[in-house]
């Protein structure tokens, strides 16, 4: 403790008496304030995103189930980058054999068009008129639910739906106690009756919605209540209008999803989208512009018509996984999605830089989860059991929206997970340049580092995960050796015959100048690498969602990924100074 207590008191009255040091030192900290507040600055909200801030998609971390690609939504851009109806998060892309039980499914999930009775012109609804779409994704039925996102040219939506949680703190904190009375022998279930012509069906996750099978009708509003049955039944009227007031005659095939939603405004709505499961996709009745599908600022360059029906089928597949009475299964399905899984992971096992987002033993349980489809096809026959039909959904709906992020089928197509398809040149700002030198060109080396998995605003946790473990360990080994550097100074520092000037600061020897130089450094190096391996450590185990929020959260709105990978090399700089 003396020795420690005789070492600050050195260094305190070296510093204060020698201006080079002081200088040095106002300089070191004046640097670590600026990365710490450029750091914690967040983009200003409506700006556009770069090249660097875009939204990411990232690959789940390890779990029971299995990996897969997922995007998501920037902090505090959720009004700008939402994406279909109140979500924020695909659950549908959540890791298939562990799917969250507090994620819900929705149909106001899907592109979905306000209705009003006189928003329509006259208008054919031939091909001409569907419009360019953005990629299907569930929200999380969380908190983030509530939020309100752009659906369309007519408003917006809030969706009340609750996480488990979320129920039971309503259920403790209600203030009606639970109280009924079951009659006598009552041996069968309660009756629940729909309202005529409509079916009660539940999702395999425990959902509820209403089919109306001879008009080819679902909706997830709540047909016991009234009010919402009023509204639903109107809305159909609407539909039924317009199509007879414009001759329209659609095959009998197509679905109806009609959903009871609340705008902004409080006011109370119904919106609407229709499926065609012959060409597997999904339109509308209105007229849906570019401004309208947040996917159209996420992914640059989706232009072509090819492009956008991959979106559409994305959609139609998640329709599937919501209602799982909207199609049957069939083994032409089911040999199409096993030689989808096949290829995969063939591609998996012969290729090291293969954008497939899962490992072999995800493939191998999706193999083994095909044979199961398989066998029960003919068995259910009445489409009675749609665990099975929801679960092909999913995995189609997976499958198909990663194409749409790779380019499938398009001009220079994403072949490799380190390949960019707009092939933009990134260059170096002049922070950076000049702060190279300095740190012995170390925020060189971590730009590259984080730029290789983030190519084209798109992280993989495949690639993330190693990136993370590789800093952790460079920073250990960083912390390690400053310590030992740090202890020699001292070492140094307590002989008697190295401190040639007595007390006077302005005649110190410079080996004593070069020592607590190193002193400082070596302090330095410590306690930034203590300060980075305590904020990322297991960052390789976090969520998909998480690791790309981390990212964007550090992307700064001029400088990109600079700060952070300035950030990043300061341990190891403040090393090779000490």
């Amino acid at each position: 403790m003396s020795s420690i207590r005789w070492l600050l008191a050195a260094l305190r009255k070296f510093i204060l008496g020698n201006a080079l040091v002081r200088a040095s030192t106002r300089g070191l900290l004046w640097l670590l304030a600026a990365l710490w507040r450029a750091m914690k600055r967040k983009p200003p909200s409506g700006s556009t995103f770069t090249d660097e801030s875009r939204v990411v998609y990232a690959q789940t971390p390890e779990y029971e189930g299995g990996n897969t690609l997922y995007p998501t939504v920037p902090p505090g851009n959720e009004s700008r980058v939402g994406y279909i109806s109140a979500s924020s998060m695909p659950a549908s892309l959540q890791p298939y054999l562990n799917y969250d039980p507090g994620w819900s499914r929705s149909s106001q999930d899907v592109i979905t068009h306000p209705i009003y009775q006189e928003s329509y012109p006259l208008q054919s609804l031939s091909s001409q008129h569907l419009p360019a779409t953005s990629p299907v994704q569930p929200s999380p039925r969380s908190s983030a639910r509530t939020q309100n996102h752009p659906l369309g040219p007519e408003g917006s939506l809030s969706s009340a739906n609750s996480s488990a949680e979320d129920l039971y703190l309503s259920a403790t904190e209600s203030p009606n106690p639970t109280s009924f009375c079951l009659p006598p022998l009552t041996i069968d279930a309660l009756p629940n009756e729909p309202p005529s012509g409509w079916t009660t069906c539940q999702h395999p996750e425990g959902a509820q919605y209403f089919f109306h099978e001879e008009k080819r009708v679902f909706t997830d509003a709540n047909l016991f209540d009234a009010a919402s049955l009023a509204l639903i039944t109107h809305s159909l009227r609407i539909v039924n209008d317009f199509f007879r007031a414009h001759n329209v005659d659609l095959s009998p095939g197509v679905d109806l999803v009609l959903d009871e939603c609340t705008y902004s405004d409080g006011s109370k709505g119904c919106q609407y989208y229709f499926v065609n499961h012959v060409g597997r996709c999904v339109f509308w009745m209105d007229n849906g512009e570019s401004e309208m599908f947040p996917v159209t600022a996420e992914l640059k360059g989706m232009k072509s018509a090819s492009h956008i029906r991959h979106e559409l089928e994305a959609q139609y597949w998640l329709h599937c996984e919501y209602y799982p009475r909207a199609f049957n299964l069939t083994h032409e399905i089911i040999d199409e999605l096993r030689d989808i899984v096949l290829h995969a992971f063939g591609d998996v096992v012969t290729s090291n830089k293969t954008t497939v987002p899962w490992k072999i033993g995800d493939l191998n349980n999706m193999i083994t989860l095909i044979d199961g489809f398989t066998k029960g096809i003919d068995r259910n026959t009445t489409n009675k059991f749609s665990g099975c039909n929801c679960l092909v959904g999913r995995l189609m709906h997976v499958f198909v929206r990663s194409r749409v992020y790779n380019f499938h089928g398009e001009p220079g197509a994403r072949l490799n997970v380190d390949q960019s398809v707009h092939a933009t040149v990134k260059k170096q700002t002049m922070f950076i340049r000049t702060l190279n030198p300095l740190l012995f060109y170390a925020p060189h080396a971590q730009l590259l580092g984080v730029r290789s998995v983030n190519i084209d605003g798109l992280i993989r946790h495949s690639w993330w995960a190693p990136f993370v473990e590789g800093l952790i360990s460079q920073w250990q080994e960083s912390i390690i050796n400053a310590a030992v550097v740090l202890n020699a100074n001292v070492a140094f520092l307590s002989i008697q015959s190295v401190d040639q000037g007595g007390n006077i600061a302005c005649t110190r020897s410079p080996a004593q100048i070069a020592s607590y130089v190193s002193t400082l450094t070596s302090i330095a190096s410590i306690i930034i690498g203590l300060l980075l391996t305590s904020r990322h450590r297991n960052r390789d185990r976090d969520s998909a969602a998480d690791a790309a929020t981390f990212v964007f959260s550090r992307t700064h709105p001029k400088f990109g990924l600079e700060i952070l990978a300035v950030l990043y090399s300061l341990p190891y700089a403040m090393l090779i100074w000490s």
